[in-house]
């Protein structure tokens, strides 16, 4: 079960990877500016702790895909 985390934590970076290295410089910076936003500024924007759900399942559903993957390379599915 750890090697197959550790495959899958590789894949997901070749994916981020991938992701960022197509960002515009203005897509970057947009993104950069919401990761250091900082909790005080969440509730003004109205994303507050439904924000963070939809992030916490968005990763759950990525984390998912990748092992979806895998499992499929090695002729698993």
């Amino acid at each position: 079960m750890i090697e197959g985390y550790a495959r899958a934590n590789a894949f997901l970076e070749v994916e981020r990877m991938q992701r960022l290295a197509r960002l515009t410089p203005e897509q970057a910076r947009a993104e950069f500016d919401e990761l250091t936003e900082g909790w005080d500024n969440l509730p003004d924007k109205g994303i507050g702790l439904e924000r963070l759900e939809l992030w916490r399942a968005e990763t759950l559903i990525a984390v998912r895909h990748a092992f979806e993957k895998l499992a499929r390379a090695k002729g698993l599915l």
